[in-house]
């Protein structure tokens, strides 16, 4: 299991981790009982096994910092507890948000993150996350670069605060059945979704456009805009879009649906992320940014097809790229690129987690 608390590991065998922005210490029972029951051997046995490999990863971890797309984690605490409330009680974060809904199934760094002061690109998702926070948090997060959901331009827009996304909301959907990027060369899938209508300033520039066809097969007609960017007072820059984490499943897993989200991200990152995977199945992929420049990924097959060859797309083709073994030392990888896609020989069978280190070339 994995307790998130101060990071301080107690009891027997543990090691603290922390990938994804939230401290965490994996706790092994060994050689010992549980609740007056004896403990099954397998946990000593596999944790003798990969002891080298908790220690290093907590060494290789102290000299770095979390990558990718940063979701707020809500600061007060008060009421995260099931017994803090009579009735109900909050968690510090959202469902079906660009993080959870989406970046940590299809292989795209992404990190919790509760100093709101950190750099990077950032993401706002549905309108609850927007009424959890202050109207200065929100505004020191839109000073950075974020994507924001339609849901949550709304909520923006009703808090007065539509002159940092670029883009006011009416409540008059549109009637629409698909998507067209504004160069015309791509479609996008649609289920029948209720979105705000988009009202972009004039700075803002349109990435997509809603479309409307009244058969199968029939281009169609642009009926408003679908996303957004655009350059606010405070220096931030904001992609406002109308396809949000918790549409249609069949609408979102899909390859054009991802090209998109890691063009938006692009796009506010003014280059590629570091690293993404590659491969059309689901993947969870958190990383860590080390001092020296070099990547730190770890990856998870949440698929139950094993993965053969680990596809990353990469910014930059590194010059080493290595895999941490069992007992936590670190073995070189052959690799194939083509353009930007690096093909690692490193299976991973269903569940399976594997730590990469990408070092960039000099």
């Amino acid at each position: 299991g994995v307790a998130l608390d101060d990071g301080q590991v107690g009891g027997g065998g543990g090691a603290e981790v922390d990938l994804a922005g939230l401290k965490g210490s994996k706790l092994w029972y060994c050689g010992m009982h549980k609740y007056g029951w004896p403990v099954h051997e397998n946990f000593t046995r596999v944790f003798a096994q990969h002891r080298g490999f908790y220690d290093a990863l907590v060494r290789e971890t102290a000299d770095s910092r979390t990558y990718g797309l940063r979701e707020p984690v809500l600061s007060d605490t008060s009421d995260w507890h099931p017994k803090s409330r009579a009735t109900s009680y909050s968690r510090p974060y959202e469902s079906y948000t660009w993080t959870d809904g989406f970046a940590g199934v299809m292989g795209v760094p992404f990190a919790m993150e509760t100093d709101l002061a950190a750099p990077g690109v950032w993401a706002l998702s549905g309108r609850r996350q927007v009424e959890r926070l202050s109207d200065a948090e929100l505004r020191q997060i839109l000073s950075h670069h974020v994507l924001v959901d339609a849901a949550a331009a709304a909520a923006l827009d009703r808090r007065g605060l539509s002159a940092l996304t670029g883009v006011r909301t009416d409540d008059q959907p549109p009637l629409f059945n698909g998507e067209v990027s504004a160069d015309g060369r791509q479609t996008y899938a649609y289920s029948h979704e209720t979105v705000p209508h988009l009202l972009p300033d004039p700075k803002a520039r349109v990435l997509s456009y809603l479309t409307y066809s009244p058969f199968s097969g029939v281009a169609g007609e642009r009926v408003s805009p679908a996303s957004t960017v655009f350059e606010n007072a405070l220096g931030g820059r904001v992609i406002v879009s109308t396809f949000n984490p918790a549409i249609d499943v069949f609408c979102r897993f899909n390859e054009p649906r991802k090209v998109q989200f890691e063009q938006f991200l692009a796009e506010l990152n003014g280059e590629p992320l570091k690293a993404v995977v590659g491969n059309l199945q689901d993947v969870l992929a958190v990383a860590r940014e080390k001092a020296d420049g070099s990547l730190l990924l770890a990856v998870v097959n949440l698929n139950y097809d094993a993965i053969d060859t680990l596809e990353l797309t990469v910014a930059k083709v590194p010059a080493r790229v290595e895999a941490m073994a069992d007992d936590g030392s670190w073995q070189a990888l052959d690799f194939r690129c083509e353009g930007r896609t690096l093909k690692l020989k490193r299976p991973l069978a269903c569940y399976e987690a594997a730590v990469f280190r990408l070092t960039p070339a000099n």
